[in-house]
């Protein structure tokens, strides 16, 4: 593939993510990362990686962001339907990012203080994500918002699709790293999604 050659050359990470998914997509690669219909083959992944990972971090970054832990291509996600989404990852058409992460929270799920309020048929959230991996290239984040309290007084939580042209959404900054890792903080300001299948 063509990453080695390019691996000395990640000045810019976002020209440098976005070619090695284009490479990966093109090489078939992405098939043993993103669940569609057939079953992932482990080993096969797994080999990939490390031969990635020898050549760049950022393109094996790239490969897991796309894999199966990425609950952006998983049933249950809201619309776009997420077969849809999964053939565009897997073509190289689309880049995902996994939205749990907030500035007063941390990766705790039960302290998120995003909210996702039912208006009508959508749902309208507000909130900041933080140390968002793909923030500022992703073309879809699934984000967690919580979304009212149980009895006992647990937090609901649900996940959304939200794009990223989406009226409400913005990248509030690119957090610089000394490794090629596109990372961020994004913010909701009564962005309004699809309130079906969330």
């Amino acid at each position: 593939m063509k990453i080695e050659p390019h691996a000395i050359e990640e000045r810019d990470v976002d020209e440098s993510a976005r070619h090695y998914v284009g490479v990966m997509a093109r090489a078939g690669v992405l098939d043993y990362s993103v669940a569609q219909e057939k079953k992932l083959d482990n080993r096969a992944s797994c080999l990939i990686r490390e031969g990635l990972a020898y050549s760049s971090s950022l393109a094996d970054l790239r490969f897991c962001d796309a894999g199966p832990r990425n609950i952006c291509y998983q049933p249950g996600s809201s619309r776009p339907h997420p077969r849809v989404l999964a053939r565009r990852a897997a073509a190289g058409k689309a880049i995902a990012a996994f939205a749990l992460t907030e500035p007063d929270a941390g990766s705790d799920v039960a302290a998120i203080q995003t909210s996702a309020q039912l208006d009508g048929d959508a749902y309208v959230i507000n909130g900041r994500k933080r140390f968002i991996s793909n923030a500022g290239i992703a073309d879809f984040y699934t984000v967690f918002a919580r979304t009212g309290t149980r009895e006992g007084g647990r937090s609901a939580l649900s996940a959304f699709v939200v794009g990223a042209k989406v009226p409400g959404f913005t990248v509030v900054e690119r957090t610089p790293l000394m490794a090629s890792h596109p990372i961020g903080e994004i913010a909701f300001e009564n962005c309004r999604v699809s309130g079906r299948g969330h």
